[in-house]
């Protein structure tokens, strides 16, 4: 489904501030109408924001956040042209000592 989107960039959760000053949730400030799937690729599971933003804040929760991550933005048709941005957020944060 994501295969030919061409909107993916890589992101440091550490560097870019993701973990510290609540920018992934400006992602959903950006784009209001749109409706948001996290998807690990790893395991296949989808959550919400508010639980994704939740798991990221828990290191030990989620193999100290040493996944990648698909984040698929699906704008609803009656507000915007339907299409899909994809990200892929790669977090290279280290495990609590």
């Amino acid at each position: 489904m994501l295969r030919n989107c061409p909107d993916i960039r890589e992101l440091n959760l550490e560097q870019d501030g993701f973990l510290h000053d609540g920018h992934l949730s400006q992602i959903g400030k950006r784009w209001p109408d749109s409706e948001f799937l996290f998807l690990d690729t790893r395991g296949g599971w989808v959550a919400t924001m508010d639980a994704f933003m939740f798991l990221l804040m828990d290191c030990q929760r989620i193999d100290h956040l040493s996944l990648s991550v698909q984040i698929q933005f699906r704008f609803r048709p009656d507000q915007l042209p339907f299409h899909e941005v994809a990200f892929q957020l790669l977090s290279q944060a280290q495990p609590p000592v």
